[in-house]
């Protein structure tokens, strides 16, 4: 919602002024904007009298460029997100070529999950101090730049430890990115909005194991696939500033907060901090995320473990990602009237049921099948648990909290495959569908304890 407010004063027969205003509405009739209404307010010289027509344009124009500049913002989240999805799925595509490049065991691929992760959870994490002190558009601009360098090392395959530094510089430029736009999300969108957004992660994410696995097709060399995210983060670079221009976090205008902003941030700290529910919203987040990535990263080396070929492995998993992106899309709408507790819950049982089949059967159409099911049970869990995180605070402490949440489901996202890597070295790829399930059902668990929202 973007507010327009033009205050102006006349003096009555009386030779007072008069205060009273006369409220406009337009609401944005396309289905993007969800219904989110554009408000502006002009102070009226007689209340008893209609508005002149000059002003009622005025109000109209202003209505107009407001809802355009809502979408702009929503248009720039969305390429923000799919940029962010294709550096999640990314190294678990490409792993495989990355072992063959580089000679290198499943413990030394860790390195790759580990330092990918560090990056995304300590610039999360700072994010909500980083966007106090230099606003959201610098924090984007800055977090954009950090993104590209990262794959443009990364695109000329150069000895392995500098490919774990340039996976650091990605996970840090991703890590800024994601917790300042899903900030700005939350605070402009409603959790339907957000979870139809939150799909374009999971278009990214889906995007990157079909370009990887046509380079494997065709015998390109793996590395050239990083100048595609790098143009990713060109174009948001290029952008950001102008897109975020005047766009202020809650309580930055204010001059008190202004003064102390550090303080600002660890008194918000302090108070989400001291609530129990808080600390369930980013478990649930955690699991949601490594539940996710643990699939979406080793299912290739699952399915080559079965035989199956390389390119075919990856495609199975870009058919993971398109079940995600299918389930965040018509999940506000299909489960419109179903209590979200109830969505939930029965959500999480389907993808541990199909987890259950995958590890039963024999038959790759059947895997695939049921691996683009399990990404369509789960796809609506993720943004579920942001939105549980979301609603219990209060709007100016929404983006201080969106940094812990996204820590938190980086924190899962990539340390959940690097200890699974482990387990992998020790036990094959065979046990990824028995550890799904069992995060899974943790994660059913602690839904059943999450409040209703007020």
């Amino acid at each position: 919602m973007v507010t327009f407010f033009k205050k102006s004063s006349a003096a009555n027969s009386g030779g007072n002024t008069d205060k009273s205003s006369v409220t406009y509405t337009g609401t944005d009739s396309d289905t993007s904007n969800n219904g989110n209404t554009v408000k502006s307010q002009v102070a009226d010289n007689d209340a008893n009298s209609d508005i002149s027509s000059l002003e009622k344009q005025n109000i109209s124009e202003k209505v107009e460029l407001s809802t355009i500049r809502w979408s702009i913002m929503i248009v720039f989240l969305c390429f923000s997100f799919t940029a962010i999805g294709i550096n999640d799925s990314a190294t678990g595509s490409n792993l495989h070529n990355i072992q063959e490049r580089y000679s290198i065991s499943y413990k030394q691929t860790s390195f790759l999950f580990l330092s990918n992760a560090g990056g995304y959870a300590v610039s999360s994490l700072c994010t909500c101090y980083v966007m106090f002190w230099i606003g959201v558009r610098w924090t984007i601009f800055f977090s954009a730049i950090i993104y590209s360098g990262g794959a443009l090392i990364t695109s000329f395959a150069p000895p392995f430890g500098v490919i774990v530094v340039s996976l650091f510089l990605q996970g840090v430029g991703s890590g800024f990115l994601d917790a300042a736009a899903t900030s700005v999300l939350a605070l402009i969108a409603s959790a339907d909005v957000l979870s139809r957004v939150y799909a374009s992660f999971s278009l990214g994410s889906m995007t990157a194991p079909f370009i990887i696995g046509a380079f494997s097709q065709h015998h390109l060399t793996w590395n050239y696939f990083y100048f595609f995210p790098m143009s990713l983060g060109i174009v948001l670079t290029s952008t950001a500033l102008w897109v975020f221009q005047h766009f202020t976090l809650p309580n930055q205008g204010d001059k008190k907060h202004e003064k102390d902003k550090s303080g600002t941030v660890n008194g918000g700290l302090k108070s989400i901090l001291s609530r129990s529910e808080v600390y369930l919203a980013l478990v649930l987040v955690c699991l949601a995320s490594s539940h996710q990535c643990i699939n979406s990263q080793w299912s290739p080396s699952y399915f080559l473990l079965k035989g199956y070929e390389e390119d075919v492995s990856t495609y199975v998993v870009a058919g993971f990602w398109g079940g995600v992106t299918i389930g965040r899309l018509a999940g506000p709408t299909v489960f419109k009237k179903v209590y979200d507790k109830t969505r939930n819950i029965s959500l999480v049982a389907l993808a541990m049921v199909f987890s259950g089949v995958i590890f039963a059967v024999d038959s790759l159409a059947a895997r695939a099948t049921l691996l683009c099911l399990t990404g369509l049970a789960w796809g609506p869990i993720a943004p579920a648990s942001i939105d549980a995180g979301i609603s219990m605070v209060l709007e100016e402490e929404i983006s201080i909290i969106t940094p812990l949440i996204i820590c938190s489901g980086l924190l899962g996202a990539s340390f959940a495959p690097f200890f699974f890597s482990f387990a992998a070295d020790a036990f094959t790829a065979n046990i990824l569908q028995p550890v799904l399930i069992v995060v899974a059902g943790i994660e059913l668990i602690l839904f059943i304890f999450v409040p209703k929202k007020q």
